[in-house]
């Protein structure tokens, strides 16, 4: 018996041995970054072949009668695909919110859970005050960091606030505003959230301290505590760019000081949704359509779907493939359907170098990964892996019947 399975092993080009198994050990000591990357290229594989299944029972199921014995095995087989469909999702949200938990945080949060130690270490005679957005505050900053921006400020002003004295922590969002940062060279995104500091202080005792010989040995508490505060402040303005945010700091004797953070926003991106109606009664046509996928099975399946249809279907495998096809076929091509995750060129290079040669062409994104980060227009639509054979005829009829739509209105005379 340990013949027959050492002589499987050596046949099996996925058998694991005792160094095999040290190296994957090895292997799988990584930083978080790399832990993403096999995550996602083990959802991207597990969706395509749950892909390949699906299309696979689809044309069974399209050639057997319902008394054929072998219906039922192949309704099971479905059924048992789409419950594993579940359990990957369901498996992918949870790793995703996983991950995010650690880089995601929201500052009001932060400020409500703190407020209490933060008023015990004022002067009894200091009033804290906190008026916060009422939406979450959510930035892309770790919670520990936040924290240990907010303290730093907090027992900073808390050195400088003479008695009877107040101090606000405030929050707010900067939707549409352009941020102003020194450093020109450096983009500045235009969506942040604001936490803002303001006192009573005045930074006038700072200026005399930097007038003091350095050899002073003696410094009164307040200068003490103003250089204190500007140690305190070029230390968190290091942090805060590093996080990828901004800081700045207005004082006058009348207003007091007012201490500004901008600190990178978490998006709240949404997919364009194509519109919920009924699959259109005909799904058929004639028009040419780029494939580009680098699983073969996959492509198999997608094409044999396409060409069931009516469609006429090119392959590619990669995007210098993808090019050298569309470029060697003479006639005109209609639509693209490309995976987002390939080798060389991703599915939205592909599409943009194709339609630099083919203005407005449509293209389907597939992909086993639920992509929050693409950017779609009127004529492009994104299925996940796995989907059904009819998701993709409709989608891809819809867009040409909508190319071809938009191609008749500009033919039209305009009115004068």
């Amino acid at each position: 018996m340990g013949g027959f399975f050492a002589e499987r092993d050596s046949r099996n080009p996925l058998s694991v041995s005792a160094d095999d198994h040290r190296a994957d050990t090895q292997q799988f000591c990584c930083s978080t970054d790399e832990l993403v990357t096999i995550d996602s290229h083990f959802f991207h594989e597990v969706n395509n072949r749950l892909l390949i299944i699906q299309f696979a029972c689809a044309k069974l199921i399209n050639g057997l009668s319902s008394d054929d014995l072998n219906h039922s095995t192949v309704v099971a087989i479905e059924e048992a695909r789409q419950q594993a469909a579940d359990l990957i999702h369901q498996f992918r949200e949870a790793k995703k919110k996983e991950l995010a938990k650690g880089s995601m945080t929201d500052l009001n949060e932060i400020v409500c859970r703190l407020k209490p130690l933060i008023t015990r270490a004022a002067h009894e005679d200091v009033i804290v005050n906190t008026d916060l957005t009422s939406k979450p505050a959510l930035v892309f900053v770790h919670q520990e960091t936040v924290e240990r921006i907010l303290l730093h400020l907090i027992l900073g002003a808390m050195a400088v606030i003479s008695d009877c004295g107040w101090l606000t922590i405030h929050t707010s969002h900067t939707d549409g505003v352009m941020a102003t940062t020194s450093d020109l060279s450096t983009p500045s995104p235009s969506h942040f959230v604001r936490l803002s500091i303001s006192d009573t202080s005045c930074e006038a005792a700072e200026s005399t301290a930097t007038e003091l010989p350095a050899n002073e040995n003696v410094l009164s508490n307040a200068v003490n505590n103003a250089v204190m505060r500007r140690t305190t402040i070029e230390n968190v303005s290091k942090i805060v760019r590093e996080c990828g945010g901004q800081i700045s700091l207005t004082t006058s004797e009348e207003a007091g000081t007012r201490i500004d953070i901008l600190l990178p926003k978490v998006p709240i991106i949404e997919l364009p949704l194509m519109p919920a109606f009924a699959h259109p009664q005909n799904t058929r046509g004639s028009e040419t359509i780029l494939l580009v996928d680098d699983d073969a099975r996959v492509r198999k399946f997608i094409k044999c779907a396409l060409e069931s249809h009516g469609y006429n279907v090119l392959e590619a495998h990669d995007g210098d493939s993808a090019i050298n096809v569309a470029t060697e076929h003479s006639e005109p091509l209609h639509l693209l359907v490309t995976d987002l995750r390939l080798a060389e060129a991703s599915g939205c290079d592909i599409a943009d170098r194709l339609r630099s040669e083919y203005p407005g062409l449509p293209v389907v994104f597939m992909s086993g990964l639920a992509s929050d980060d693409l950017a779609l227009d009127a004529s492009s639509t994104f299925l996940e892996k796995p989907f059904k054979p009819i998701d993709l005829i409709t989608r891809v009829r819809r867009l040409l019947d909508a190319r071809r739509s938009a191609a008749v209105s500009e033919l039209r005379p305009k009115n004068d």
